[in-house]
Formats: C-alpha cells, sequence, structure tokens
C-alpha cells in the first residue's frame, strides 16, 4: 500500500509540474530514534556488545545521512525551476555499500561482533542500486563523508542511550 501511494502521490506531483525526491535510506540525528533502519540497529546492537547473524551480507542498500537529505531538500527548492516535472534518487555513490560494508564500517566504530548467516534471506529482497545521475548533473552532491556521517550517527546514538533500548 505504501509503494502504490508513493507513485500515485508522485504522479500527481509531477503531473502539476512539481519536483519528486526519491531519497534512499536516510539515517542519523533526529528527534526520536529509527531503531528499524539498518544503519541505527547495527550501530545499536554494537553499542549494546550484541553479537549479529548478518545475512545477505552481498546485498547492495542505498544511505543518506539527514544532514544531506536536508541540503537536497533546499537545493530542489532553489532549483524548482530547474527540475520541475522530474523525479530525483537522491543520495550518493559513496553511501551505496554492501551490507557486510557496512556492518564493518559500524563494528569499526562499536563492540559490533558478527558472523555470516548463509541459510537465511531477506523477505523483502532489499538489494538495490540507483542513479543519481539527474540530480548531479543539476550541481548537487552530498557533502558529508559517508565514515564522518557514521561516526556522527554513533555518537548520538551512544549520547542518548538508544543501546538500551535494543537490550530491553
Amino acid at each position: 500500500i505504501y509503494g502504490k501511494t508513493k507513485a500515485i502521490a508522485e504522479k500527481i506531483v509531477l503531473d502539476a509540474g512539481g519536483v519528486a525526491l526519491r531519497p534512499v535510506t536516510a539515517f542519523g540525528r533526529s528527534s526520536r530514534v529509527r531503531p528499524d533502519l539498518l544503519a541505527h540497529t547495527l550501530a545499536q546492537a554494537g553499542l549494546a556488545k550484541i553479537h549479529l547473524k548478518i545475512f545477505e551480507p552481498e546485498a547492495i542498500r542505498p544511505f543518506i545521512h539527514v544532514t544531506d537529505l536536508a541540503e537536497a531538500i533546499r537545493f530542489a527548492l532553489r532549483h524548482a525551476i530547474n527540475m520541475q516535472g522530474n523525479a530525483y534518487n537522491v543520495g550518493s555513490e559513496e553511501g551505496t555499500l554492501t551490507k557486510l560494508q557496512l556492518v564493518q564500517k559500524i563494528a569499526a566504530l562499536t563492540d559490533l561482533t558478527f558472523e555470516i548467516d548463509d541459510n537465511s534471506a531477506d523477505p523483502d529482497n532489499r538489494s538495490y542500486r540507483v542513479s543519481f545521475e539527474r540530480i548531479e548533473t543539476l550541481g548537487f552532491k552530498t557533502r558529508l563523508p559517508f565514515q564522518h556521517a557514521l561516526e556522527d550517527t554513533v555518537n548520538w546514538l551512544r549520547s542518548v542511550g538508544a543501546e538500551q533500548a535494543i537490550t530491553a
């Protein structure tokens, strides 16, 4: 239902001459912790010193830090006339990683330990790569280096005690 209604709403916006942004998975500081986001889940597990089994380690997942997503929205507002009537994927090649790459980066920042589980699969089949060329051609690029974005997120989760939520 979510995907269908989102596609319908996007068509309405584009038909009216608006701009549609299609952000990849956002992560980072917010007014409340989103424990359902992969980057947050892994960071919380690492902060709580949990050992995880990682399935589909080669699945590709694109991410964007909330700061860069906010910049993309500002960019779209400033360039709306040039962007109108089109949809734009928002993210970066640097933020497109395999699950294993993300796990390794977070393990280096936390006490996360893991093993690969070759016997399980993602029921949602989430492995995808998207092109950011359309918005990059207009001049938008994410600014926050991905490693810094992860460090900021881990430090934020540590400061709010988010690892407690995963062990409760």
